[in-house]
C-alpha cells in the first residue's frame, strides 16, 4: 500500500498560504530524534521551539522561514478506563492544559 504524503500548509500574516508535500527518505516518531537528525545535517525539521532554542542562541542551528508558521499539532492523552480519576496522569494533563500557551 502506498503511503500518502502529508501536506504542510505554511502561513504568513496577510499572505496566501503555501501548501507543500515534502518527500522524505527517513521517518521518525519522536521530536527529539527528528531534531537530532536535522541538527546533524540530515535535512530540515519542524520541531517544538524549546528543542532548538539553546542551539539557535549558540548559533549552531538556525530557523528557516522564521516568519512562516504551520497549524498547531494536536496532543492526545490516553489511559485505561480503570485509572484513578484524580491520579497522577489526570493531574498532569490538567496542569498542562491550564499552563499551555
Amino acid at each position: 500500500m502506498a503511503q500518502v504524503k502529508p501536506a504542510l500548509e505554511f502561513k504568513k500574516d496577510g499572505e496566501v498560504p503555501i501548501v507543500l508535500k515534502p518527500t522524505s527518505h527517513l521517518s521518525v516518531n519522536d521530536a527529539h530524534a527528528l531534531y537530532h537528525l536535522a541538527r546533524c545535517g540530515a535535512g530540515l525539521a519542524i520541531v517544538p521551539k524549546f528543542l532548538a532554542q539553546e542551539d539557535e542562541a549558540a548559533g549552531s542551528v538556525r530557523y528557516v522561514l522564521q516568519d512562516w508558521s504551520t497549524d498547531p499539532v494536536g496532543v492526545f492523552a490516553v489511559w485505561p478506563p480503570n485509572a484513578p480519576k484524580e491520579g497522577l496522569s489526570a493531574l498532569f494533563i490538567k496542569f498542562l492544559a491550564e499552563n499551555s500557551e
